[in-house]
């Protein structure tokens, strides 16, 4: 069983970090001679961008998409039995897995992104199509994998299986987080308005920029001595917004973002049309951190405890101001139940199924 991340295993990095961080753990699990190989784990990444070359060479040259899959074999010192659990599938990589190198394939798919403002155009040159395009990829694999019940039911029809596994922090950063919750425990004064968010990021940017801009002085006049401090990477570019009562911080160390998240009263998230706030929002409530999201940002989180989804900036700020002071929600349950499903489909993987032949893509 070979996991191809997208992104290095990095528990406490960014969003995509933690999801291949999750993945990787949620596969040692899966069987018990399965592991991520320590070795090679640390070249995963250069491994993948090999995998991508593979399998795009074998798609503008068929005559050679066999000799791209020996090199493949090679390159990872497989056998014709692996299953992969791959991330990337772009290029047809599931097929190129899957018909060139007869190798079963599941695609653990971080966001459909054709579905994703601003990111379809990486999968096809034709805006109009890319959903299609998309979900002829995933079809290629033995299944898919996606990282929010709305994610799986849009590509359910077009695939061979789909399955959710939602975004749970991997061990060690879910310890993380829950020694900022024993610390905001011993905390008595939460008084900041947290806003946390990657301004590079188009829809978080926007939605951040919304909040801002509803946030009028009758609202200011009602936070009795509650703080709104904006951090992220690239927040820096909303300091004409700051004012008695804001604060836009920018990019914060470790530290910093550890003092914030011990004195914060609430986390907003207000998000314009995406994929949701995934990561963020099951984090800040492992924190014991209550957060206040409008519809687009709590898309993939239903009914869990410690989010309020609102319909408006506005309303965002009402509930704010009106959540009593000391509240903390509970600590969330891992997705036990998707797991079970999940780990049942992957076991009969590695110890079933026919292998096909052709390069229909």
């Amino acid at each position: 069983l070979l996991h191809v991340p997208a992104f290095p295993l990095d528990p406490s990095g960014h969003g995509g970090n933690q999801r291949s961080a999750q993945v990787a753990e949620f596969l040692a699990t899966v069987h018990p001679i399965s592991s991520i190989d320590q070795r090679r784990r640390k070249r995963a990444v250069p491994g993948t961008r090999v995998l991508l070359k593979a399998a795009k060479l074998a798609r503008c040259f068929p005559r050679h998409a066999a000799s791209m899959g020996r090199m493949l074999l090679r390159k990872f010192e497989l056998d014709r039995d692996a299953v992969i659990a791959t991330e990337q599938y772009y290029w047809s990589v599931p097929a190129f897995l899957r018909y060139v190198c007869e190798f079963r394939t599941i695609v653990f798919a971080h966001n459909i992104e054709s579905l994703v403002p601003g990111q379809a155009r990486r999968l096809s040159e034709v805006p109009e199509r890319d959903f299609e395009l998309e979900c002829r990829l995933l079809n290629s694999a033995e299944g898919c994998v996606c990282i929010s019940a709305e994610d799986c039911n849009a590509v359910r029809p077009f695939v061979k299986s789909a399955f959710t596994l939602p975004y749970f922090p991997a061990q060690q950063r879910f310890q993380e987080l829950l020694q900022v919750r024993e610390q905001r425990l011993a905390t008595r004064e939460r008084n900041i308005v947290l806003v946390l968010g990657s301004a590079t990021n188009p829809p978080t940017r926007i939605g951040m920029e919304q909040l801002l801009d509803s946030l009028n002085s009758q609202l200011l006049k009602k936070m009795n001595g509650l703080q709104v401090v904006i951090a992220g990477h690239g927040t820096e570019c909303l300091r004409h917004h700051q004012r008695d009562g804001v604060s836009v911080e920018g990019a914060v160390s470790r530290e910093r973002l550890l003092e914030l998240q011990k004195h914060a009263h609430c986390q907003l998230i207000n998000h314009v049309k995406t994929s949701g706030s995934l990561t963020r929002v099951i984090e800040a409530v492992c924190c014991g951190i209550h957060v206040i999201g409008n519809t687009y940002a709590s898309r993939g989180h239903k009914d869990l405890c410690g989010l309020t989804v609102v319909n408006s900036a506005e309303e965002t700020w009402r509930y704010a101001i009106d959540l009593p002071m000391q509240k903390m929600p509970p600590v969330p349950q891992p997705p036990h139940a998707e797991e079970a499903t999940l780990r049942d489909f992957l076991q009969k993987q590695l110890g079933l199924g026919e292998k096909s032949v052709g390069y229909p893509l």
